[in-house]
């Protein structure tokens, strides 16, 4: 009697293990939801019935069922008894009816109740609520249209670009260290910028701006950091503009002549006053490079 419970007790534990490990071995060709023909040449196991699935399985094992992929699936089944067979089946089944109950819950629609909140001034701070209207949403954001509709008063501030010609513009301080420079002239005609095709460097080039300088004093020159190949490891010299670097309105815009909606206090901490108006990202990008070696 007792080798007799022995025998069951072993089995138990060997037979979820069997089952396990054959189901993550179908799911590796078949798919986590049993949803792909295996190989691209087997049937969808997710679309057989419970009874072919087991059919098919105890056919791979005796040698009676298969084609293409019989070679692979009878080494796959040898080890696996009629219970674990059926636990096999059961569980794709079981899985592919939870993935359907998921679809379903995923496309059934949502009714969301839809309640109008009324802001009771009288709970919110003394200098908020006289911000806030229990009238109207428009008064809650920086847009005053109606925010559900787009009528022919709901449009954006106008831009006021810079008109004045190259060279006659007056140069913008920078908003902080090594900040990308505004462009305080006008750019038409010299849009899109293109690796071929950029009249920036006509002025702007170090070739060509020392000698412009006389002309136009307030010139801005391309800073050094742009001829250095910052993905080389030595970061030497370039003769002209590295490649990334030739698409200078990526990170130069014109300036725009706009009030802003929401006050700017921001103030730049710059360390010298040739960092307002020039660049020293070459002098400062190694900085504790040769603490990191």
């Amino acid at each position: 009697m007792r080798k007799i419970v022995k025998v069951i007790a072993i089995a138990s534990l060997l037979t979820p293990a069997l089952y396990g490990a054959g189901t993550i071995a179908c799911k590796g060709c078949h798919g986590a939801n049993f949803e792909k023909p295996a190989m691209g040449q087997s049937k969808v196991v997710s679309d057989m019935s419970k009874a072919d699935i087991i059919a098919s399985m105890k056919g791979y094992k005796d040698g009676s069922y298969g084609g293409a992929m019989k070679g692979l699936m009878i080494g796959q089944v040898a080890n696996l008894d009629d219970t674990a067979i059926e636990a096999i089946a059961n569980e794709i089944k079981g899985a592919e009816a939870k993935k359907d109950e998921k679809i379903k819950k995923v496309e059934a629609p949502v009714e969301t109740p839809v309640k109008k909140v009324t802001v009771s001034t009288t709970t919110i701070a003394p200098e908020v609520s006289s911000i806030v209207s229990t009238d109207s949403e428009k008064e809650l954001g920086l847009r005053k249209t109606d925010i559900y509709t787009e009528g022919a008063e709901t449009v954006g501030d106008e831009a006021k670009y810079a008109t004045a010609p190259t060279g006659t513009s007056t140069k913008i301080e920078r908003a902080f260290t090594n900040a990308p420079p505004m462009i305080p002239h006008d750019v038409t005609g010299m849009l899109p910028i293109t690796i071929k095709n950029n009249q920036c460097l006509s002025c702007h080039d170090k070739a060509n701006a020392k000698g412009m300088k006389a002309s136009m004093p307030n010139l801005t020159a391309i800073p050094a950091s742009h001829y250095k190949d910052l993905r080389a490891e030595d970061q030497k010299d370039l003769p002209k503009l590295a490649g990334a670097r030739f698409n200078c309105s990526q990170c130069h815009a014109p300036q725009s002549d706009t009030k802003p909606l929401v006050e700017n206090t921001f103030k730049a901490d710059f360390q010298s006053d040739a960092e307002k108006s020039g660049s020293t990202l070459a002098d400062t990008m190694n900085i504790g490079k040769d603490t990191l070696k």
